[in-house]
């Protein structure tokens, strides 16, 4: 069963008594109740279903509506220094085209469209010392696997 199965009666005013139970029904009849339909509760919920877990996908608002919604969806590591947050980065930039492939497969283009756009980003310093600074960060990305012009 998909975990994106609505776990309410359609027809119950929300935050009626029918409501709340069809969700607490929902809630004890999986193995992970993940919190949040966002891109990182979805993500959760299609590693744990591909793993042969129930999971119900729990949120207060339609799916992709909070954060996710509102974020620019750029994947940029112009602007991290080396360490986790770039390691995550790169992780993420070349998950993506993989992810977009799997979707478009197992859903059809049409289900699985979305914007994607592989881009780079561009620093700027506007005063003479953060221009100086922008050599050894270029650098210190260089050596962290990241090709940066400087």
């Amino acid at each position: 069963m998909s975990p994106w199965a609505a776990p309410r009666d359609r027809a119950a005013p929300r935050g009626s008594l029918r409501d709340a139970a069809a969700l607490r029904d929902a809630a004890f009849s999986c193995d992970v109740a993940v919190v949040g339909a966002g891109v990182i509760g979805a993500a959760c919920a299609e590693a744990l279903t591909r793993r042969g877990a129930r999971v119900t996908v729990l949120d207060h608002a339609p799916i992709a509506s909070g954060t996710t919604a509102r974020g620019e969806g750029n994947l940029l590591v112009s602007d991290k220094p080396p360490g986790p947050e770039l390691d995550l980065a790169r992780a993420s930039l070349a998950r993506w085209p993989q992810l977009l492939a799997e979707l478009r497969d197992e859903l059809g283009p049409e289900r699985a469209a979305c914007e994607y756009e592989p881009k780079g980003g561009l620093v700027v310093a506007t005063e003479e010392a953060g221009a100086r600074a922008l050599g050894p960060f270029a650098a210190a990305q260089r050596a962290a696997g990241v090709r940066a012009v400087g």
